[in-house]
């Protein structure tokens, strides 16, 4: 059972009403970045009181975010990873992970997966899930 809940989004929880999907982009490059997203996340994490105790759940750039900082050893905080439709792996595929990593795209995906096999294991740092 969770006792705390914490999102961190890359817009410090300020709502946003977008109109088209290119405006959200454009405004989280100018706002943000994946850079100080990033930070922000490992920041998060390295704040944990307790040991072994967070559940990373990342979703496209928020996916992206955490990728971007798997290599950093924070192995003691982390229980579980999922990513979710994290298109931007493809520009950091040379990252290795330090942690478990839960990597679930979709089938197809426009801008990148058809670089992905069906079924991939990358060791046993990362396990990809596909739907069929």
């Amino acid at each position: 059972m969770y006792q705390t809940i914490r999102v961190v989004d890359p817009y410090g929880g300020v709502m946003s009403n977008f109109k088209y999907e290119q405006m959200a982009y454009d405004s989280f490059q100018i706002n943000c970045g994946l850079e100080l997203y990033s930070e922000k996340v490992t920041d998060a994490i390295s704040k944990a009181e307790e040991r072994n105790s967070i559940d990373l759940i990342g979703f496209s750039v928020g996916a992206s975010a955490i990728w971007k900082i798997c290599e950093i050893d924070l192995s003691d905080n982390i229980k579980n990873v999922f990513y979710f439709y994290d298109s931007k792996i493809r520009d950091m595929v040379h990252i290795n992970p330090t942690f478990f990593i839960n990597l679930i795209f979709p089938e197809s995906e426009k801008h990148c997966f058809q670089k992905f096999p069906k079924r991939k294991t990358n060791d046993d740092s990362t396990m990809c899930f596909i739907r069929y």
